[in-house]
Parts: C-alpha cells; sequence; structure tokens
C-alpha cells in the first residue's frame, strides 16, 4: 500500500489521482444479529467481538490482494481489482469466523457472531471528497449493491452471495470452491442474478 495525498492508504489496484475510473469488486461483511446482540451486551464484550471480526475480514481482504474501502459501525467494506480474489478472500474469513464461533469458549460472545458477505463488481469513479475533511469516495452502484446482496444472505440461508457481474468476472475452477444459481432477487430497486459460494 502506499500513502496518498490524500492521507489515506491505497492499494496497489487504485491509481494515485484527483479522480479515476477503474472497475473494482467490493466486499461488504458484517455481523448478523447486531443489534440484538449488542442490546444484551457489556460494551467491553461488544468492542471486543468486534475487533476480533473486523480483525479477521480485514486480514483476509489484505493477504488476497484488495484493500479497506470503509467501516460502517460493525460492518467491513473492502475492494478489490480481481473478483476471483475478493471470492477467495470471502471463503477465507467466513471459515475463520465460523471456526472461532464454534471453537473458542474464552468470550461466550463469540459463539454468537456470524456473518454474511456480499460482493459485486462495476464501474466506479475514485475521487476524493471534502475540503476541510477529505475523504476517499467511490461513485457508482456496486457498493451500495455489495451492501444490499450482504443483507440477502439471511433470507437466503447463505454465508456468501455474488451477483453474476461478479461470476462472470471469475474462473469457476476455483480449487475448492463451488456455486449455486439463487435465481435473480431484487436488489434496490433492479432484479441482480445471484449465486451461493461454499
Amino acid at each position: 500500500s502506499t500513502q496518498s495525498t490524500w492521507g489515506v492508504q491505497l492499494g496497489t489496484c487504485i491509481p494515485e489521482q484527483p479522480h479515476y475510473k477503474t472497475s473494482l469488486s467490493f466486499y461488504s461483511s458484517d455481523i448478523q444479529g447486531f443489534t440484538t446482540i449488542s442490546e444484551r451486551s457489556s460494551i467491553e464484550d461488544l468492542m471486543t467481538m468486534v475487533n476480533v471480526f473486523v480483525g479477521i475480514h480485514t486480514k483476509h481482504i489484505r493477504r488476497c490482494g484488495g484493500e479497506i474501502a470503509k467501516f460502517i459501525g460493525d460492518c467491513v467494506v473492502g475492494y478489490f481489482s480481481k473478483s476471483s480474489s475478493a471470492v477467495i478472500a470471502a471463503t477465507a474469513a467466513l471459515a475463520e469466523v465460523t471456526k472461532i464461533r464454534t471453537t473458542d469458549y474464552s468470550l461466550p460472545l463469540l459463539q454468537d457472531m456470524r456473518c454474511g458477505i456480499g460482493i459485486d463488481h462495476g464501474s466506479v469513479v475514485v475521487c476524493s471528497i471534502g475540503k476541510i475533511i477529505s475523504d476517499i469516495a467511490f461513485l457508482g452502484p456496486c457498493m451500495s449493491q455489495a451492501l444490499a446482496v450482504e443483507g440477502l444472505t439471511r433470507s437466503l440461508n447463505t454465508g456468501i452471495l455474488i451477483t453474476d457481474n461478479v461470476y462472470r468476472q471469475i474462473d469457476q475452477s476455483l480449487p475448492g470452491i463451488t456455486f449455486e444459481d439463487c435465481g435473480s432477487h431484487f436488489v434496490g430497486n433492479q432484479s441482480l442474478k445471484l449465486w451461493s459460494v461454499e
């Protein structure tokens, strides 16, 4: 990673320019049932859980060549130049979350740690927003669609969902990874074909 002129860490997949149009895959994950969990947990236990969760996703996103776009509460949003890297990171992160939930009894709250992951791919404009307090921004629908797709993992009872935009970008013969057609579902005001990843 390099330090940008805006003071944020940029991955190698984002050229350092005031604005730039490119194609990226966005990865979104949060803790399922977090609102309910937070209402019955101490602040200390809750922060431990969030830090473990965020640490897992950050590690696998960066290990697979991605970077963190932002944190939204307990939600982690990452971006990748290659869709296959996003899918590999998602399967590794989900496996680690599941392992901790079922084997780590140091904090009872970790046994409630479940996550869904949504991934979308598309064109975005990368730019700096704000004059007094500047931030990197990604203009385009695919980040918000990744967040919305992640929300569908609950109703479709799966850990990872990708859009057809992602599916068409990747090699479907990724070792140890299988895909299942979940049909089309409304994401915002449009219908998107989705695939589950196992």
